[in-house]
Parts: C-alpha cells; structure tokens; sequence
C-alpha cells in the first residue's frame, strides 16, 4: 500500500550490497578454490540506506526514523582487526587463515576491519537502481 512515507531505522546506516547471480558466482569459485578452513569474503560496494530507500521508493516521500532495534548495528563488519592478522586478498576477495600460525608479524594497531562504512567502494543512486533491476 502506498502510504507516501519510509521507515528507516538510521540515517548513517550502511550495508554491502551483492546481488544473488554474484554471490552464487563466488561461492562456486571460492569452493573451487579452497584449502579447508578459511573463510573467503567477496569485496562488495556499500551503500547507505537511505540512499537505498530513495531508489525503491522513488519520488517525495516522508522519511520516519525509528531507531536502531536490539542488537542491529550501524555498519556491517566482516573483518575484524584480529582476522585482518590472517588475511590475504586480490581484486575480488579476502581470504581470512585458519590458523593463528598463518599470521602476519606486525602489531594489531596496524589492522583494519573491513566495515560497510570504511569501504572503499560505494553504490550510487544510479549504481544501486541497476542491481535491483538486473539482479
């Protein structure tokens, strides 16, 4: 029903964004691939949410914020700053060790987490519009 407004929970939210042809396509790659144990995560663009609602809403509507609910978060977090000890990566993945003996000798101020909110690619309007209508 179309009620001329949105909910959104934040303004600053983000997520990653994948569509169900790339994740399937990388999961059958990464399985072809894989030594046992590790834990492969595609590099994936963000996108805020609200820019998100703007492309399946299209037009004016009202935006209500509700709050974030128990335990929702305000950005997405796939890599840790421990895991990113174990990490190895190309142009579309990172791949996180197993084990402790695989890690990297350097101190962990240096790690960083890959968040949907420090990453370096981003969704546009356009970019997003794409992905929902393709697929």
């Amino acid at each position: 029903e179309k009620t001329g407004k949105i909910t959104i929970t934040h303004p600053d939210m983000t997520r990653f964004w994948i569509t169900l042809k790339q994740v399937s396509n990388f999961v059958l790659q990464s399985i072809s691939e894989m030594q046992g144990g590790e834990i492969f995560v595609p590099k994936m663009p963000s996108a805020n949410i609200t820019t998100m609602a703007s492309v399946i809403v299209p037009g004016y509507v009202k935006v209500k914020y509700s709050g974030m609910r128990p335990g929702e978060k305000l950005h997405e977090t796939l890599i840790t700053k421990e895991e990113d000890l174990r990490l190895e990566q190309n142009e579309i993945r990172y791949v996180i060790a197993q084990t402790e003996n695989d890690i990297v000798p350097f101190p962990i101020e240096f790690a960083q987490e890959y968040r949907s909110d420090n990453n370096e690619k981003w969704l546009t309007h356009d970019q997003i519009k794409e992905m929902i209508e393709n697929g």
